[in-house]
């Protein structure tokens, strides 16, 4: 389903260091160095749309990135992510990922 740009609008982000339900309930897109087992992610970035939960990211650290700072905001119909060294795009309609690295 593709939102309109009024929906966006209407749109909040949060990073969360724990989530509970409804979030638990959503099927995550993942960031960062994924482990095998999947384990614990570090933050979760919540996408509520007028007042429902529309996306969830869970954002897992690498070892060796240097996290000086993190963010994220909505473009056009993707949630970009600023995550250590890399950004990501998230389509906020199918959750798949784009990875940019920054090469810092």
């Amino acid at each position: 389903m593709k939102f309109p740009l009024n929906m966006i609008t209407n749109s909040t982000i949060t990073w969360l260091d724990s989530i509970d339900p409804p979030w638990l309930a959503l099927h995550p897109s993942r960031i960062g160095d994924v482990p095998s087992g999947r384990g614990t992610p570090a933050r979760y970035i919540v996408l509520e749309r007028n007042g429902q939960p529309a996306l969830r990211v869970d954002a897992y650290p690498s070892s060796n990135e240097c996290f000086a700072f993190n963010d994220a905001v909505l473009w056009r119909e993707f949630l970009v992510v600023g995550w250590g060294e890399c950004f990501y795009l998230v389509d906020v309609n199918s959750g798949a990922i784009t990875k940019h690295a920054l090469g810092m």
